[in-house]
């Protein structure tokens, strides 16, 4: 806008110049546009998978903006330790103020396996293998292939 005096009163848009004129001018100012900074914070399951989904989530957040890490990704055979990336674990909060990525962080199970087998009581369930009943016959057939030698030698010797 322009003024003809020093208030900035009487506007114009038009005038006809016949003599030195002063004009002036009223400035308003533009507000710049706030620019709120983003921060790409990934969640890699590293292997691990939510319901099936295994790809990495990732999200765009403002700075200074808190997040809730999400819960545990499964993985067979292994134990969720942590978020990588600070030792975070699901639940907690992490404020935002760079780029992040967490990286889920597994621990493989151990498979214990027993071969103390010194139950008193035995399953229903077990299974009839035989091995009991071989080794009675086994036995039985020993003595008598032994009782056998045994009459043949004395009647070898009698015979003599």
């Amino acid at each position: 806008m322009w003024y003809l005096d020093e208030g900035l009163i009487n506007k114009f848009s038009q005038i006809k110049i016949e003599k030195d004129t002063s004009v002036y001018a009223k400035w308003i100012a533009k507000i710049p546009p706030v620019v709120t900074e983003e921060f790409t914070i990934t969640i890699d399951p590293n292997g691990g998978n939510w319901n099936g989904d295994t790809k990495a989530k990732i999200m765009k957040i403002k700075k200074g903006a808190y997040i809730t890490l999400p819960q545990a990704p499964s993985k067979k055979g292994y134990t969720f330790l942590y978020w990588k990336g600070s030792n975070y674990k699901p639940g907690d909060k992490y404020k935002v103020e760079k780029d992040h990525t967490f990286v889920a962080q597994w621990k493989k199970n151990e498979i214990k396996i027993s071969a103390n087998n010194n139950s008193k009581t035995k399953a229903k369930n077990s299974p009839k293998t035989g091995v009991n009943s071989i080794a009675f016959v086994s036995i039985i057939l020993i003595l008598i292939s032994s009782l056998g030698l045994f009459v043949i030698g004395k009647k070898q010797k009698i015979n003599k």
